[in-house]
């Protein structure tokens, strides 16, 4: 038996011809400006790509390495080397936890060194990179906000709020995975409030955003929690979370297997030998800081 969701809402969304022009020009004005500033917020200050501790978490030039640098098959160093452990150690470090990242980030950083302002300027198309993941975060984050019964004089302000707080506007003008996490965070959920069938195709962008970091599989809790606001079943929302979390698995353990016929690194019990020696080597050295 089908089960129609519920609206969380009772209100309309874009009641008026007023609020659809809104939206639509939100959708367009609001992305082309992050971009524009987070691509230009480190323009002309090369020592943040050429040096580590300089700002942020201190390491976008391995970051910058990575993204121009990576191929299946190349191996940067030892991820889990303790003693000597150098900077292409970290850089491995990162290609195995944050692969998604490395993929996207290295072909967009392909795609804006082609074409103008970025072309002949390598710290700019590098720049660029996270500048447009930020961009599509802000898309999804208005679609969201739409999807919600969000006005326009809430949505902007707070739309706002969050793209120049320091912290994401740091952390999007530099390279780093976080602001692609935050990608699939948004996109589960937007799936999960536009689709009546979301259980398998939140379970595919679940699966492929592990590549970015194994945490982001508990996103699809939002599918059952959902569900439950909706007066589904119990029983209705555990099947499609179940379902949506072995979806997710299967992508995330194939697309291992696939990667690791070009780096072993990748095979699932290295992985998880690797994700394991980062806990307790992080656990340690907090502890150590903590004397």
């Amino acid at each position: 038996m089908v089960h129609p969701p519920i609206p969380l809402s009772e209100a309309p969304v874009d009641r008026t011809p007023r609020e659809r022009r809104f939206w639509a020009a939100a959708l367009v004005v609001l992305p082309a400006l992050v971009f524009v500033v987070y691509a230009s917020t480190f323009s002309g200050h090369p020592v943040v790509l050429a040096q580590l501790d300089i700002v942020a978490d201190a390491d976008a030039s391995l970051w910058a390495r990575l993204l121009q640098e990576y191929a299946p098959s190349r191996v940067f160093g030892e991820s889990t080397r303790g003693a000597g452990r150098g900077a292409a150690d970290i850089t491995q470090a990162h290609k195995e936890k944050h692969l998604l990242y490395a993929i996207v980030g290295h072909r967009l950083d392909r795609a804006f060194s082609l074409v103008w302002p970025f072309r002949g300027d390598v710290q700019a198309a590098l720049m660029a990179v996270n500048a447009a993941i930020s961009a599509l975060n802000m898309c999804l984050f208005l679609l969201l906000a739409r999807a919600l019964g969000w006005k326009p004089p809430l949505a902007v302000p707070v739309a706002l709020l969050y793209a120049f707080a320091i912290g994401p506007w740091v952390i999007g003008s530099l390279p780093e995975s976080w602001p692609l996490s935050a990608t699939v965070w948004l996109a589960l959920l937007v799936l999960v409030f536009h689709a009546e069938r979301a259980a398998v195709p939140a379970g595919l962008v679940a699966g492929i955003g592990m590549l970015n970091n194994p945490t982001l599989g508990i996103g699809l809790l939002a599918l059952p929690v959902l569900d439950l606001v909706r007066a589904r079943p119990l029983g209705v929302a555990l099947k499609r979370f179940a379902l949506a979390a072995a979806v997710a698995w299967l992508v995330f353990l194939g697309s291992l297997v696939l990667v690791s016929r070009a780096d072993p690194a990748f095979r699932p019990d290295r992985y998880v030998s690797m994700l394991y020696w980062f806990r307790t080597r992080n656990a340690g050295l907090l502890a150590e800081r903590e004397q």
